[in-house]
């Protein structure tokens, strides 16, 4: 089961537990008073069963008991712990372990005895799972106990190999002393296997495998070297693993992009839409960034966008992603959607968005269909000179539409005075702008601009100019 699945079940068994503890609340406020105080809500005892329950999918058991040690009370660790025991359900227990090694949080100190002490008489499967668990454990007692079993030649196969898997975690020179001792010749191959996978995960070089000889090299050169320079050697090594690791799921990324786009174009027109949606949907940014640009080239190609498709792009402009929430912002733009410029119009205002070049495509849809409310928005951007050509285009379309108040003119007047220096042409939208709103000394320097050196700068004058009430001579002396 999907973790996320996983997680939405068990919101809602606590959702439900929770509404039923309000409404019984009220009838057993009196008998609650007397009870222990360290005695744990019963949502999450309800929880413990759930996860003791074998009816239940194992991977649900193990988010329900993951749930319960980040935020569980001690009463319920002791439950865990209790369970823990030799005689104890090993289905049970292979859960707590599984959950135990997947904790974002350190793991409660009580559990790692008694896997310590399980170890000793689990099973094969159960061993591998318990070495994960102990493995989170940063204690120099369960170190040892580690060493102890991995290097005891009396204890079984099984269990000194789920002993020898955690010891890759401690990435200490004391643990790399004793996995290079498994590694000998005289050890089983089973032991000589798992220490050299171990020195794999503790010093982050894939590239040995089981070459005794590469690994001997590689510790007679660092096994004396000072604590600082020993995990400095690691943080490199590390870094360069990363830097791989990053690659492979970068090219693994590409092929899996690929064949959903070559699944979307294999798909019949009919069911394109749901596809889209879908993608839409997708956790992975760059998949959604993918149906973005398929619902681009769905534009380009003339092609219907139906009610669905278009409540999913609009919804998109929510999206955690900058570049999902601009492709999703260009599309409703081109499609000259309404509903979507209703939305960037609230967006603008209340500063949900932030990104510049989302901004950018809000001002030009607001330009497009100009709203009166989101002409403060357009206002405080033209001060920005990032975004100043795409405001002063919203603020003369809205001039142009006569959606301005006085006030609004009047504060736009001096705020374009204050803005525009004497020497430097403003930017052509400013000058459409100004064309609107200005008096007659700006006239004066519309007319100069006329005369601009700059080619969009005197297109920009000669159109306020045509515009406007002034003298269609000034203009026929320079046609």
């Amino acid at each position: 089961m999907r973790p996320c699945l996983i997680n939405l079940r068990l919101a809602s068994l606590f959702a439900v537990v929770a509404g039923v503890m309000l409404v019984e609340s009220s009838l057993f406020a009196q008998i609650n008073t007397d009870s222990d105080p360290a005695r744990p809500r019963e949502p999450q005892m309800l929880l413990l069963d759930h996860a003791r329950d074998t009816l239940v999918d194992p991977g649900e058991r193990r988010e329900a008991v993951q749930s319960l040690l980040e935020h569980g009370s001690e009463v319920v660790v002791r439950q865990l712990v209790a369970a823990m025991k030799m005689n104890g359900d090993r289905a049970f227990q292979r859960v707590i372990a599984q959950a135990v090694a997947r904790t974002v949080d350190p793991p409660p100190a009580q559990l790692a005895q008694p896997m310590l002490d399980l170890l000793a008489s689990a099973d094969e499967a159960l061993a591998l799972d318990l070495g994960q668990a102990l493995g989170r454990y940063d204690s120099d007692n369960v170190l040892e106990a580690l060493m102890s079993v991995a290097l005891d030649p009396q204890a079984q196969i099984n269990h000194r190999r789920a002993a020898i898997r955690p010891l890759g975690l401690h990435r200490s020179q004391h643990a790399a002393d004793v996995l290079m001792k498994l590694t000998e010749v005289s050890q089983p191959e089973p032991i000589r296997a798992a220490a050299f996978e171990a020195l794999a995960q503790l010093s982050g070089i894939g590239r040995f495998g089981a070459a005794a000889d590469k690994w001997r090299r590689w510790w007679e050169t660092h096994r004396a070297l000072t604590p600082q320079k020993w995990f400095a050697l690691l943080t490199k090594s590390f870094a360069r693993q990363n830097r791989r690791l990053a690659a492979d799921n970068q090219q693994i990324r590409e092929r899996l992009l690929q064949t959903v786009r070559q699944l979307y174009h294999a798909t019949v027109e009919e069911k394109r839409e749901a596809l889209l949606i879908n993608m839409l949907a997708e956790h992975s940014p760059a998949m959604r960034r993918l149906a973005v640009e398929l619902m681009a080239q769905r534009f380009i190609d003339q092609q219907v966008f139906g009610p669905e498709l278009l409540k999913a792009t609009i919804a998109a402009l929510d999206d955690t992603s900058v570049a999902v929430r601009a492709g999703a912002s260009r599309l409703l733009l081109d499609l000259d959607n309404a509903d979507g410029a209703d939305v960037m119009a609230r967006r603008l205002v209340d500063g949900s968005e932030t990104a510049p070049e989302v901004l950018r495509i809000y001002l030009l849809m607001m330009a497009d269909q100009p709203r009166a409310r989101a002409i403060d928005r357009a206002m405080q951007l033209l001060d920005d000179e990032r975004l100043r050509d795409a405001a002063a285009g919203v603020l003369a379309s809205a001039a142009e539409r006569q959606i301005l108040t006085e006030s609004e003119q009047s504060h736009l007047h001096r705020q374009l005075r204050g803005m525009i220096g004497d020497d430097t042409p403003p930017l052509p939208k400013v000058v459409e702008l100004l064309g609107y709103v200005g008096d007659d000394q700006d006239w004066q320097r519309i007319e100069q601009w006329l005369e601009s050196e700059q080619d969009e700068v005197k297109v920009a004058a000669a159109w306020a100019w045509a515009r406007s009430t002034q003298p269609l001579d000034v203009l026929a002396k320079r046609a």
